[in-house]
């Protein structure tokens, strides 16, 4: 037995009415599993987050210990891979060293260098006490 499938062309479809076609506004083309309150929306823009790291380590050099011990943390429990533990620490630790290696540090966190982003999504800075903001993005 054989099954004869029908061709249909494009050019068969009559072209859409573009102007009676009905105005969607953005959230109308959400997935039915996301709001508009969903937490992605809501998320603080990233330069400006590193720029409010950057601004409290620059006020509190001694909050980097934070970020070391969470390096530590997770080279000890091999949750992460460990190139960007090691460039982090290295990093860090150079801060450490010199107010000239603290500068580059700083401005390594504030530059929006797309080359960096995957060493910054990796970032050790969860629990610096950074202030809280009423703005979604404060600059």
């Amino acid at each position: 037995m054989t099954c004869t499938i029908p061709t249909v062309l494009l050019s068969d479809w009559p072209a859409p009415d573009y102007k009676r076609l009905p105005v969607r506004r953005f959230h109308e083309h959400l997935h039915p599993s996301m709001s508009v309150t969903d937490h992605h929306f809501r998320r603080e823009d990233r330069e400006v987050l590193w720029r409010r790291i950057a601004r409290h380590i620059e006020a509190h050099p001694e909050d980097l210990a934070i970020a070391l011990e969470n390096l530590d943390r997770w080279e000890s429990l091999g949750r992460v891979h460990p190139g960007p533990i090691h460039e982090w620490r290295g990093r860090i630790l150079a801060a450490q060293e010199s107010r000239e290696h603290m500068r580059a540090f700083i401005d390594f966190l504030v530059a929006p260098n797309h080359d960096s982003e995957p060493l910054k999504s990796c970032s050790p800075f969860v629990g610096v006490p950074l202030p809280v903001t009423n703005s979604p993005n404060p600059a």
